[in-house]
């Protein structure tokens, strides 16, 4: 066939195509008078195709190419970058190669969009070629659909065109300027029903755009997602003989599949081109999870069915996919995790632990706290002469405990938990060979505080109360182990608000005690500088310190606290210049220079 004729055949093929269609109307000149376009497509609100309903209309380029493989879906045509340039800054348009046999009886139809974004990639792509491959896919033959995807170039194309010369951002770049407040995405079309709005994202073609900080016009991104993902939780309860195992599920969507995930390991995969359901069943790796996800398939099949809330899915169909399931395995696997989890549960673990993360030195820790926790017995094959207290590490997991040497065997011993052990400590004070009794969780530094997993506020403060009839010095001992909580919760970076607590839990016991050498004074700003870390003083707060600060008996040391916890500087800055050079680095030390504003040397 003679060029004109393929033209020919190509623009009928289009306008015959679009013509059928209920919401557009074609304008396609076959006589190619125009230097790039070949006409328009005109959108309607309505079926009439009233003027009065016209939406507005789409530019087209068509081209025919003689060819008698037509069974292809998807395609690649060259198109000329001077044409794409034209249509960059009349704000985009669709592109046809028509895909004509060698008699002219049979046409396939491929289009592509080039809206402003994508001719702006494909031209930085093109570089000074003068031509570039596009990819083309097949045209539909449902006419809803032809209507879909020339309105959502239609609306696309309009909020993209005043950005066509200016330049279209990356998501990169507007996270950089960190300018972005929302991003969004928007579908529409004929023919969709609220049940097929997933249907509507994974069929058409999609944009994504930016609302940015001062500025009330949505930007488009650089950005076309092409296997779009949806995903929903779905609070629903899942169950087995009337036990709740779940009470959510999670259903991911693509083009191809619908996944609905039950807890973190189990998954029904429905195929959207056919009825097969397929059974997935992948360990999660968060203990916790595992061992929720264990119990839940466990009896699953062993009911051979669940419930998702009253709709009973059955697992008959699918159990020749799980021939190589060894339920057996994951019976006795679960009894390990659940042992694992009732030592966390004692030791008062909140962590989870990744399984495969577990190395030999984990799993043989994990055997002898099982063996001294959970099954109660005396650990064998230890170090000789392993100190009383031992912090030990699991993964990320970090512990404190107590170990006991069984007297049989000297490689052998109790294991306890720290915080529920009743220890004597002594401590000498600088100068002094006297031993002062205090109590065993002064042992607790900075770290400690930080990084313990087994830790137990609720016993530390009763625990020095229990010393102080006998022990009155037991007060200024507390003090000191307050000062290394408050250090440890300003270093924190999830600020844990029990260890603040357990803080001025301790400042207002030692506040309100008479015993020990602690002058008033220092209790006070003590107890003052925890609530300033929780709220604003209060009058009578301020007065409190305002008494000090005017008293000419008080020490410099003490001055410079009370006016950084009124938010004085200037006048904190002179009293700590007062102090000798030791006693400034001394000063620094104590978690109340927190409220420095900005330390600077100063001679």
């Amino acid at each position: 066939m003679d060029k004109q004729a393929i033209e020919i055949l190509a623009v009928n093929a289009v306008r015959d195509s679009i013509a059928i269609s209920e919401y557009l109307s074609p304008y396609i000149n076959d006589n190619d008078k125009e230097p790039t376009w070949d006409g328009k497509v005109y959108i309607f609100n309505d079926k009439s195709k009233k003027k009065s309903k016209m939406r507005g209309y789409v530019p087209v380029q068509v081209k025919g190419k003689e060819c008698n493989s037509l069974t292809k879906e998807n395609i690649t045509y060259p198109v000329s970058t001077v044409d794409m340039k034209n249509f960059l800054y009349d704000g985009g348009a669709i592109f046809f190669v028509v895909y004509i046999s060698s008699d002219g009886n049979q046409r396939k139809i491929y289009y592509t969009t080039l809206s402003p974004v994508k001719l702006k990639l494909y031209l930085k792509e093109s570089k000074k070629q003068k031509l570039k491959s596009l990819p083309f896919k097949a045209f539909p033959t449902e006419n809803d659909r032809k209507a879909t995807i020339f309105l959502n170039f239609f609306i696309d194309s309009k909020k993209q065109t005043s950005f066509a010369t200016t330049g279209i951002l990356s998501l990169e770049e507007l996270e950089k300027k960190e300018a972005i407040q929302n991003l969004s995405l928007s579908e529409t079309g004929y023919g969709y029903s609220q049940a097929d709005i997933h249907k509507a994202l994974f069929e058409n073609e999609i944009y994504m755009y930016a609302e940015i900080k001062g500025s009330a016009i949505p930007i488009p991104i650089d950005l076309i997602p092409d296997d779009i993902q949806t995903q929903e939780l779905l609070h629903n309860k899942v169950s087995v003989n009337g036990t709740v195992y779940y009470n959510t599920i999670t259903r991911i969507r693509n083009k191809n599949q619908i996944v609905t995930k039950i807890g973190n390991s189990f998954s029904i995969i429905y195929d959207n081109d056919s009825d097969n359901i397929k059974f997935d069943f992948k360990s999660a790796p968060m203990l916790r999870d595992r061992v929720k996800d264990y119990e839940f398939i466990i009896s699953a099949l062993k009911f051979q069915h669940f419930y998702i809330i009253n709709t009973k899915v059955d697992l008959v169909p699918i159990l020749k996919q799980i021939e190589n399931f060894n339920l057996e395995q994951i019976e006795k696997k679960l009894d390990y995790f659940k042992k694992i989890l009732s030592v966390f549960d004692i030791l008062n673990i909140k962590r989870d632990i990744e399984i495969e993360r577990m190395t030999e030195r984990d799993y043989r820790e994990m055997h002898n706290l099982i063996l001294a926790f959970s099954d109660k017995k005396p650990v064998p094959n230890l170090k000789k002469d392993l100190p009383p207290v031992c912090r030990i590490i699991i993964q990320d997991i970090k512990l404190m405990l107590v170990f006991e040497k069984n007297i049989e065997n000297e490689n052998t011993y109790n294991i306890y938990d720290f915080f529920k052990s009743n220890l004597v400590l002594f401590y000498e004070l600088d100068g002094s060979d006297e031993k002062h009794i205090t109590s065993q969780y002064s042992i607790l530094q900075k770290d400690d505080y930080l990084s313990l997993d087994n830790i137990d506020y609720y016993t530390i403060l009763p625990s020095y109360k229990s010393l102080q009839k006998k022990h009155p010095e037991i007060i200024d001992r507390a003090n000191n182990d307050m000062l290394i909580m408050l250090t440890a919760y300003d270093e924190s970076n999830s600020k844990d608000k029990k260890l603040l607590k357990l803080a001025k839990d301790f400042a207002n016991w030692i506040l309100n005690e008479e015993k020990g050498i602690l002058p008033i004074e220092i209790k006070l700003i003590n107890y003052l500088q925890i609530i300033r870390r929780e709220r604003e003083l209060n009058i009578d707060e301020v007065k409190k310190l305002c008494l000090i600060t005017e008293n000419k008996l008080m020490s410099e040391e003490i001055k410079t606290g009370a006016y950084l916890l009124l938010g004085n500087q200037l006048a904190a800055e002179v009293h700590f210049f007062n102090l000798e050079s030791e006693l400034q680095e001394t000063f620094k030390k104590y978690p109340i220079f927190k409220f420095w504003n900005k330390f600077e040397e100063k001679k």
